[in-house]
């Protein structure tokens, strides 16, 4: 039967051999990782600001729509669109305490027979900026 034999290898030879990360390694990849989730929270904030504003956005242009839509089903001489002989503004009303909806309706424009119907709503928060839709009425 046959003895194996086992090499000895000197301790400075056994040491530079063994596998794995150095220290350096260890700490310039959590250097990269720290930066990369710093770059990454940046964006949320912002993409939260973003979407507070679309969502106002939307909000105040629908209220802008349900406007329109209540004065479309309104018959053409109605007080509530009579403009005399030129312009009237209505009286502005408030919604959620946020935001303001205006109405006004030219009369005769473009031409005889027709009226111009302009909605704004407006609001403050988070930004100051308003919506306006503009829609034509004509004689049924």
């Amino acid at each position: 039967m046959k003895k194996r034999m086992i090499k000895k290898q000197p301790l400075a030879k056994s040491l530079t051999a063994e596998k794995g990360f150095t220290m350096v390694e260890m700490l310039v990849a959590i250097v990269v990782l720290a930066l990369g989730i710093m770059a990454v929270s940046a964006i949320f904030p912002l993409s939260l600001r973003v979407a507070q504003n679309m969502r106002t956005i939307t909000k105040g242009t629908a209220y802008a729509h349900q406007k329109l839509d209540e004065l479309r089903t309104l018959p053409f001489n109605s007080a509530t669109l009579d403009t005399g002989t030129g312009t009237k503004t209505f009286a502005a009303e408030t919604l959620e305490n946020k935001y303001v909806r205006q109405y006004r309706v030219d009369g005769s424009i473009p031409m005889t027979g027709m009226k111009r119907v302009m909605v704004r709503v407006s609001w403050t928060h988070p930004d100051t900026d308003s919506v306006v839709i503009y829609t034509y009425l004509t004689r049924n």
